[in-house]
């Protein structure tokens, strides 16, 4: 598999969802086979999951954050005002 320029920062959510989701499947098809190459699989399929599911997190976290900023600045401009 060949991963886009910039991953996962480059990305855009629903990308990162389809890399998350063909990196597993890969992950799967190594883990059934018994053989050294499958450790090496999980190592690196892994830690690519890891990373795009960090961003995504993130990109989760920051949406919210600021969301919860704003309303909170409402609160207090409509409490300030009243």
């Amino acid at each position: 598999m060949k991963l886009p320029d910039k991953y996962p920062s480059g990305c855009k959510n629903q990308k990162i969802e389809e890399i998350i989701e063909e990196l597993e499947a890969e992950l799967k098809r190594d883990a059934s086979i018994d053989s050294p190459m499958a450790f090496s699989s999980v190592v690196r399929y892994g830690s690519l999951i890891q990373l795009g599911q960090a961003e995504l997190t993130g990109r989760f976290t920051k949406k919210y954050s600021l969301l919860a900023l704003f309303v909170s600045i409402i609160a207090l401009l409509i409490a300030w005002f009243k």
